[in-house]
């Protein structure tokens, strides 16, 4: 592909106008291959919902 400016593909840099190869080439890795779906805790589950209860969001303004 020829793109209109200079572009980095698979840590070599070409030139706008150049020729860039599209192959993909596999990603190096990057340790999260391991990982399931089982493993991945979102903010919504109850791990992150047991903090004790309190006030949220900006205080009240105080009185003058």
């Amino acid at each position: 592909m020829i793109y209109d400016h200079i572009v980095k593909f698979n840590g070599k840099y070409y030139n706008a106008g150049e020729e860039v190869p599209e192959k993909e080439e596999p990603l190096p890795f990057d340790g999260t291959e391991g990982i399931s779906d089982e493993d991945i805790v979102l903010e919504t589950d109850s791990a992150v919902g047991n903090k004790a209860p309190g006030r949220r969001g900006r205080p009240k303004k105080s009185e003058q």
